[in-house]
């Protein structure tokens, strides 16, 4: 698998490692270019229809706006070219400080919560992360409001207050960050591989930030995060861009408006040594993690391969050293039981460099030969040097990127926004968008340059498992580890590799069956054992189609035992069809199998010419291919380690998957499924097999790209390969437990330093005038409660309000944690919060409520962006039985009737405990003090619901 490569999406790679994410800024000379006054509206994608225009402001603020007339939700994002990396020694985390302290409040606005209220009212959302070398904020917003968000917005880089009131409570957010993620392993690994590079170079460095490195006590303090601000927060090294429905005029004159006034200046980045002297490599590095985890990394200084960006020969490399087809290297890992994936790509960048990294996920038995995997990877390199630098390679790969730029979808506004000014301050103008795809020249030379950094004597190997000796202790993030330089002496390879032959899978018809079509599915057939959905959608232009493919079974709901087996079988089809099936992936054509209550459900999506092979293969895998015995005990181990690994997820993440086997029947905890995976054996997954797919009944879904006789071809194939003969009437349906009216509480158990209180708050029913009632709630109250717990009180950086229905029934979830706050006491501030915040809601005006229920029918009606957003939720009605499609319609009519004075009366019949409340908690001691009575969810009233 490629794996973060830079044009695989800058803002999912810093959010994945968040404060530490390294960004991936060009040279000194790319970013004098790419900063250069023009006006040249970017190349775009010949499927893209939105209008694009730069600009330079007099103050030097590089701008890109883009009009979009379809546009229901409009988005900006300002990327400044400074993060942690920028900070002195002095303060470690100061860059991220500053971010936060930004949101609190400017001259212009001086409320602490001005821009979010704002933001929440008008249906949007914000954020920020501080990146290594980047600081990004962005936002979106109902259309109507832009002009009100970007004004609120340009504050930011104006005129902010940096109340020194909000100084030691922002500090508190900071260190309940860190607190949050003091269990992380990722975030440990990255503490003790920052052990392993030049302790001269700033990526060395913490860069979290806590109450210990922001001494809110030091005067010194304010007066550093001020010079921060004023020294880098300058329009030269700042890149805004703006997306909205409104005319590129209309945009340019807001923008001049509003961030003319930002300082000028260049900012300032000062040199940094290299990240590795000569005596830091090569090295190993030995890390025990918390959880259990086998892990290999293979880490190389490489130059920063933004400055390749147009010919991408780093992302060359990465196609062939993560290719996971028949003779790659992870497939003869596979077949000797030593790995189950593998990912290459750079990563860790720092301006001037960054890092080749080639990770894979290793089983127990592979964590006892490192060294052979090793000499493996560096014969497949070798193999490389020797044959796989050829032209029709790289072609190839330019093909498939081209018909990716060609016919590209967009993403959602507030991530592309974010994304584009990252990346205006890495490519010129003009290539900032079309960049991620670019493959404009062979040069074999270059691709050689980035290779011959890949050897032994370059390498950081890291090593992480519970079985590593360790004699240190990472600062921070403590993770236990051991860095040793030996040279490594590895064995002679003996392992059968072969470079990948051309992609069979690579689509050559592309056209449209009826160009501009968008309808809306209708049932083909309902014949015995499978009934078709099916929708022809060329709307957005793209020669692609969406496959759902619902395998059910009375067998697979019978208990326990069932649904591990399920659980194993569609990770065993994923398995055994990955060499085969990984070309198809390369060339677009995407395919999952996935478990559910009631069966399994195989997807397809992707360009269609390829669908039926696809399709053929997968359900021949699943209906004939031998389940071999060290497969299964390889993926056994894997689903073992996976469910005990849970235990040590994020606390927010394993307090709402506590909640599931609360609400649904049948539904079991991680903790359950562990135990009955573990007398799970080859014979019963052998038997299970046969046993499931002789009693089905198929729900299908075939739609975009595909004409009726398409669908229906595929319809025959899924018969005549699985011959389904049930009902849907003989399938159990999934079933919601009602909580009774009142309020009940739950402990939980969980393993963490932190905190922490769910309260769920189930509606009543299913109908749309129930789901708009409690959709409301969450919308009215969303941004209040962060303020009020978060920001004023300081309870922990955890906290959020949002919906959360439960198959069809809607809802609305609370959760806070916190470093330091009992359950008990967290609980108190939230029913505090539910009493307090009824005055506001008794208080509300007519246009204040229509206001924020005209921002929420916004969302609620927005327009699918792209075929598979709209392919998941047409799939989703067909699970609901939904058959008319028209769902969500009908709770916006149940929106726009709802009157200000019927909210106020529901609202009131929420805090009087006429709906079910569950309250969860953490940990167990503090629970007592948990509102209601002990929840007794068997004896709860159950109500059926169809779903696949």
């Amino acid at each position: 698998m490629i794996k973060h490569h830079w044009r695989h999406g800058l803002t999912a790679l810093a959010a994945t490692l968040g404060l530490a994410a390294c960004s991936l800024t060009p040279s000194n000379t790319q970013t004098q270019e790419a900063s250069m006054p023009s006006t040249q509206a970017p190349v775009t994608s010949p499927n893209d229809q939105r209008q694009y225009q730069s600009l330079m402001l007099d103050n030097g603020l590089s701008v890109l706006l883009i009009n979009d007339p379809n546009a229901d939700k409009a988005a900006a994002a300002m990327n400044v070219s400074a993060g942690s990396q920028d900070e002195s020694d002095q303060f470690p985390g100061l860059a991220h400080y500053l971010e936060h302290m930004l949101f609190l409040g400017t001259e212009t606005y001086p409320d602490a919560d001005a821009y979010q209220q704002f933001v929440a009212e008008n249906g949007g959302s914000r954020n920020a992360f501080t990146a290594s070398t980047d600081t990004n904020y962005y936002f979106d917003i109902d259309p109507r409001a832009l002009e009100g968000g970007l004004d609120r917005f340009s504050h930011f880089f104006i005129d902010p207050l940096f109340t020194p009131d909000y100084m030691a409570r922002e500090v508190n957010a900071v260190n309940s960050e860190y607190s949050s993620k003091l269990r992380n392993d990722g975030r440990r690994q990255l503490a003790a591989i920052r052990q392993a590079v030049n302790p001269a170079h700033p990526f060395s460095r913490f860069s979290a930030g806590n109450n210990e490195t922001l001494p809110v006590k030091d005067p010194k303090l304010r007066e550093a995060m001020l010079d921060f601000y004023q020294t880098h927060y300058r329009a030269g090294a700042m890149h805004l861009v703006v997306y909205g429905p409104q005319s590129i005029d209309q945009l340019q004159q807001w923008v001049k408006q509003d961030f003319a006034d930002i300082p000028s200046g260049q900012g300032q980045q000062a040199s940094t040594p290299t990240l590795f002297r000569d005596q830091d490599l090569p090295a190993e590095l030995s890390i025990k993690p918390l959880k259990q985890l086998y892990q290999l990394q293979l880490l190389f200084p490489i130059p920063d391969p933004i400055q390749d960006y147009a010919t991408q020969p780093v992302s060359y490399l990465a196609n062939l050293i993560g290719h996971e087809g028949e003779g790659s290297i992870l497939a003869w890992l596979k077949q000797k039981g030593w790995a189950s994936s593998l990912s290459a790509g750079s990563q860790f960048s720092t301006r001037d460099e960054s890092m080749f990294g080639i990770n894979i996920e290793l089983t127990a038995e592979g964590d006892q030969h490192i060294d052979e995997i090793t000499a493996a990877v560096f014969k497949y390199i070798q193999l490389i040097r020797q044959q796989g630098i050829e032209q029709w390679r790289y072609e190839e790969q330019a093909q498939l990127a081209a018909q990716s730029f060609r016919f590209m979808e967009p993403s959602e506004p507030i991530q592309a926004v974010s994304q584009l000014a990252m990346q205006m301050a890495r490519v010129p103008m003009k290539d900032v968008v079309q960049a991620p795809y670019m493959f404009t020249q062979y040069q074999p030379e270059r691709i050689r340059t980035y290779l011959n950094q890949l050897t032994p004597e370059k390498l950081l190997r890291v090593h992480v498992s519970p079985n590593v000796k360790t004699d240190d202790i990472a600062p921070w993030f403590p993770a236990d580890y051991r860095l040793t330089h030996d040279t490594l002496d590895l064995p002679t390879s003996h392992a059968n590799l072969a470079l990948p032959k051309a992609n069979p899978y690579v689509a050559d018809d592309l056209s449209l069956v009826e160009p501009g079509t968008a309808m809306a599915p209708k049932q083909l057939n309902e014949k015995p054992g499978l009934s078709l959905w099916h929708a022809t959608d060329t709307s957005f232009a793209v020669p692609r189609a969406q496959v759902f493919v619902s395998l059910q079974s009375p067998v697979a709901s019978e208990n326990l035992k069932s649904r591990v087996l399920s659980n194993l079988l569609a990770d065993w089809v994923m398995d055994e069809f990955n060499a085969p099936g990984y070309p198809a992936r390369l060339a677009g054509l995407g395919y999952d199998a996935y478990p559910h209550a009631r069966g399994i459900t195989l997807t397809l999506r992707g360009y269609n010419q390829r669908q039926p092979i696809l399709l053929k293969n997968l359900l021949e895998v699943l209906t004939q291919d031998e389940i071999k015995p060290d497969q299964f005990e390889r993926i056994k181990q894997r689903q073992l380690r996976q469910l005990r690994n849970a235990a040590q997820d994020p606390l927010a993440r394993q307090m709402m998957r506590a909640l599931t086997p609360e609400l649904i029947d049948p539904a079991w905890s991680e903790a359950d499924k562990y135990h009955a995976l573990e007398a799970i054996t080859l014979e019963d997954l052998k038997t299970y097999r046969p046993q499931l797919l002789a009693q089905l009944h198929i729900q299908m879904l075939a739609m975009g790209n595909l004409s009726t006789e398409d669908a229906q071809q595929l319809a025959t194939q899924v018969r005549q390969s699985l011959n389904p003969a049930l009902a849907q009437s003989d399938i159990e349906p999934l079933k919601l437990r009602q909580i009774p009216t009142g309020a009940w509480h739950q402990a939980e158990q969980l393993d963490h330093n932190d905190k922490a209180v769910l309260l769920h708050i189930q509606g009543r029913n299913n109908a749309p005038a129930e789901t708009a009632r409690m959709l409301m709630l969450t919308h009215l109250q969303q941004a209040d409660f962060f303020n009020s717990l978060r920001t004023e009180q300081q309870l922990g950086y955890v906290v959020f309000a949002s919906p959360f229905p439960v198959l069809d029934t809607a809802g609305a979830l609370y959760l806070v944690q916190s470093p330091s706050t009992d359950a008990a006491e967290i609980a108190r501030r939230i029913s505090a919060f539910m009493v307090e915040d009824q005055v506001r809601i008794n208080q509300l005006n007519e246009a204040t409520f229509k206001r924020y229920k005209e921002s929420l029918l916004n969302n609620l009606l927005r327009e699918d962006q792209r075929l598979s957003e709209r392919g998941q939720r047409m799939w989703r009605a067909v699970a609901m039985g939904d058959t008319h499609f028209d769902r969500r319609e009908r709770i916006a009519q149940a929106l726009e009737d709802l009157t200000l004075s019927q909210f106020q009366a529901f609202y009131t019949d929420v805090l009087a405990n006429q709906r079910g409340k569950l309250w969860l908690g953490t940990p167990v001691k503090d629970v007592e003090g948990l509102p209601g009575q002990p929840a007794t969810p068997k004896l709860w009233p159950i109500h059926s619901i169809d779903s696949p």
